[in-house]
């Protein structure tokens, strides 16, 4: 059985927000669930038997993710442990560095991962996102790290050099 700190940092090798970490845990536990308190006994793998379970649900890539975890991390949880591990590993997300990005539309799946890895090789290991879908940040982004604001959006640029651009037009005028 893997201590609790492994099974955690298996569960982040594909997961790169707090709300897919919440999504795929509580799913992973309501599979657990089903397997562990239903009495039937089973002696074949717990992701073989998570992949029938999920067949013919809408959320391919929460599904695809907590397969990847693999029986390392669903064998890892048992009847007396499950409710218990399950609160600890919420309660261990919460004190992981947060990074809260501000983006004009939603990225896709694929990006959020690659971003993701990106911040975890690039700002701090095991950091999350929380991605917010803020217009105004059109033209770029923001974002919040460890309680600082950084703006680099069209906007901001653009009224940080307002007198710039206003003295570009004068001169050039407009057509």
């Amino acid at each position: 059985m893997l201590a609790h700190d492994e099974v955690l940092t298996r569960m982040l090798e594909n997961t790169y927000t707090k709300a897919d970490f919440y999504r795929r845990t509580d799913l992973m536990q309501e599979f657990l669930e089903h397997v562990l308190f239903n009495g039937e006994k089973h002696s074949d793998s717990r992701a073989l038997r998570f992949r029938d379970w999920e067949k013919g649900r809408d959320d391919e890539a929460t599904f695809g993710a907590v397969v990847a975890w693999g029986d390392t991390v669903l064998d890892s949880f048992t009847p007396e442990n499950l409710h218990v591990r399950i609160k600890e590993q919420k309660q261990e997300l919460e004190t992981l560095p947060e990074i809260v990005l501000y983006v004009p539309v939603a990225l896709s799946p694929l990006h959020v991962a690659s971003l993701g890895a990106w911040c975890r090789m690039h700002v701090r290991k095991n950091t999350l996102l929380r991605l917010m879908v803020e217009p105004a940040v059109a033209g770029g982004c923001a974002f919040a790290f460890d309680n600082v604001y950084h703006d680099f959006s069209l906007r901001y640029f653009m009224q940080k050099n307002h007198p710039a651009l206003i003295e570009l037009v004068r001169t050039y005028g407009v057509t």
